[in-house]
């Protein structure tokens, strides 16, 4: 949502192709989140949908931009 980008050198190839690279936030500069267990099901694999809540949450912290990345 915030940035996008590859370093790569003359020929294309990527010497930059880490999580940091695509802005994503260290765990210590994550702010407090608050787990909320709503039921005593199996537990699931949540990946996905933490990685859609995040991206959705900044998307709507920055006013919900149409163009996209918002830097």
């Amino acid at each position: 949502v915030t940035s996008e980008g590859l370093s790569v050198d003359q020929n294309g190839d990527v010497h930059d192709l880490t999580i940091r690279s695509f802005g994503v936030l260290r765990s210590s500069d994550t702010p407090e989140i608050e787990i909320i267990n709503v039921g005593d099901g199996p537990n699931l694999a949540a990946g996905d949908a933490v990685f859609a809540a995040v991206a959705a949450a900044t998307w709507l912290n920055r006013g919900c931009p149409s163009d996209l990345p918002t830097g």
